[in-house]
């Protein structure tokens, strides 16, 4: 979806899945030249409140953002119509793609870039490396124990103080994997561990793997 300005839009039907959304916006200007508002918000065919998406006053932003549709206590929205609700001055876009798919006219691929994940089911190691907020998506992850070596630089905030950096992961539907850092730090390098495999124990199950990123500086995730 794309427009300029205010509006409340449908997305049409959407079926359950875990959707990486790409949301961004320029010339969002008010009257003194400024960065003004911009903001995205869910909602299901019932007009509930599904999920805050995007609130910053910015003069341009992109970034992703997860929507998790399904019947479950923990999804945003049910499966049906989805609309979104955006504040903004200027020209914006909103582009979800579903969890195992690529990228097409209508959806749009994480922010966050990634590399060396595997196909085949097998291990191999994986790393991500981003900028801010972002819900990025590790590629096909094989079951195995890995080790995660995490590391952020510059994540201060308004005052120059550290910021909150926090990293959690999920599977491929969206379920809950595991919170692997959660500090207020302006650099921050450490280790965690990332179990992919079907037992109770393990954080996710083999396949697509992401990570929900709050930053404000540079991070890399980088895994074997």
């Amino acid at each position: 979806m794309q427009g300029a300005g205010n509006r409340y839009v449908s997305a049409g039907t959407v079926t359950a899945g875990n959707y990486i959304c790409s949301i961004s916006v320029s010339g969002n200007t008010g009257s003194y030249g400024s960065g003004t508002n911009f903001a995205v918000i869910s909602y299901d065919a019932r007009g509930e409140y599904g999920a805050l998406h995007v609130n910053e006053i910015v003069s341009a932003y992109s970034d992703t953002s997860r929507l998790l549709v399904g019947d479950s206590w923990s999804a945003d929205v049910p499966p049906g119509e989805v609309f979104f609700e955006v504040t903004a001055a200027g020209s914006w876009t909103i582009a979800c793609r579903a969890s195992g798919t690529t990228a097409s006219s209508a959806t749009s691929s994480s922010s966050g870039s990634s590399s060396s994940s595997s196909s085949s089911g097998s291990k191999q190691p994986f790393s991500l490396q981003g900028s801010g907020n972002r819900y990025a998506s590790a590629g096909v992850v094989g079951a195995g124990n890995y080790i995660c070596t995490i590391s952020v630089r510059g994540n201060t905030g308004e005052y120059g103080l550290g910021s909150n950096f926090a990293v959690i992961s999920y599977a491929a539907n969206g379920e809950y994997g595991g919170l692997h850092v959660n500090e207020i730090v302006a650099s921050y390098s450490d280790t965690s561990r990332l179990l992919v495999g079907d037992s109770w124990s393990a954080d996710v199950p083999p396949g697509e793997v992401f990570f929900e990123v709050t930053a404000e500086g540079s991070w890399t995730i980088a895994c074997r």
